[in-house]
């Protein structure tokens, strides 16, 4: 029977990185997540409908993390712009806004650019970061 060894040079080293992976993972995320709300508040509001404004300016975004769980969220504060997103049954989807220069799904066209995958740069960039840091 034959033996075989291995020694791996930096093994400790390596192991004590994996070990701080999991903050590395939700910090460079967390990153992301923020990066992205600011995008898509960015992209909607131009295309937003206008008539007074406040639809327009109502659009925020916000991060929280509870634990191992990173959640963002791209808003609107006024009462009515899920109606004018969504569409209701007295002002359904097919009726244009005001301004034809905006959408009424404000939110959903800005997501679904490239085939979806608008938000993937952002998601790539913190990807590189965690690789980055446990490759050091």
């Amino acid at each position: 029977m034959a033996g075989m060894s291995v020694r791996i040079d930096g093994l400790s080293e390596m192991l004590g990185r994996f070990g701080d992976a999991k903050g590395t993972v939700l910090d460079a995320f967390e990153v992301a997540m923020t990066k992205a709300g600011i995008f898509i508040e960015g992209e909607s509001k131009p295309i937003t409908p206008i008539d007074t404004g406040v639809l327009h300016n109502a659009t925020h975004s916000k991060v929280r993390r509870f634990g191992d769980f990173i959640q963002g969220v791209v808003y609107n504060r006024t009462p009515y712009a899920l109606k004018i997103h969504d569409g209701t049954p007295e002002y359904p989807l097919s009726k244009s806004p005001k301004n034809p220069n905006t959408v009424r799904q404000f939110f959903q066209v800005v997501l679904d650019r490239d085939g979806g995958r608008v938000l993937d740069p952002f998601w790539e960039e913190a990807s590189k970061k965690v690789i980055d840091h446990l490759a050091k």
